[in-house]
């Protein structure tokens, strides 16, 4: 086997549980009570289920740590010890959940039209042309495209 580490992925992560509170938003990029916040809301919501060998708190940390450090797929194997169709598959169901989640989330900030600056200026007007409706049909048809064929 390749991935023999010592600190299996679970170890990890209860060392960093357990740990400095500054290692989680190193490696996660929030703080520890936002992570658990999070890891709860999306457990709660249904979108994420702890699996036989992976828990939400890891899935989610996969997630997180591929999303924080700009890892690949490669360092998060190494990371967490799994296969790389273990780590693929817990980090689109966790994309996923999050792109769900973001619907109720996010949403567009309410302006009173285009900035002046941008609008009287020729230079950059024509490209700002678009509704915030057009934007928000475009939005959901390329989430649909992605997350729904």
């Amino acid at each position: 086997p390749c991935r023999t580490s010592a600190l299996t992925g679970h170890q990890w992560m209860l060392e960093l549980q357990h740990g400095n509170a500054t290692r989680i938003y190193e490696n996660f990029r929030m703080d520890r009570d936002v992570f658990y916040q999070l890891c709860n809301l999306l457990e709660t919501n249904n979108e994420l289920q702890s699996g036989k060998k992976v828990g939400v708190q890891q899935e989610v940390a996969i997630f997180l740590f591929i999303v924080g450090q700009h890892a690949n797929n490669r360092n998060a194997q190494q990371r967490f010890q799994l296969s790389g169709e273990t780590i693929s598959k817990y980090f689109h169901s966790d994309l996923k959940a999050c792109v769900k989640m973001s619907v109720d989330w996010v949403k567009p900030w309410q302006r009173n039209g285009v900035h002046p600056y941008i609008k009287n200026s020729r230079k950059y007007y024509p490209h700002f042309k678009v509704t915030t409706n057009t934007l928000s049909l475009s939005l959901k048809n390329i989430f649909y495209d992605i997350f729904c064929m």
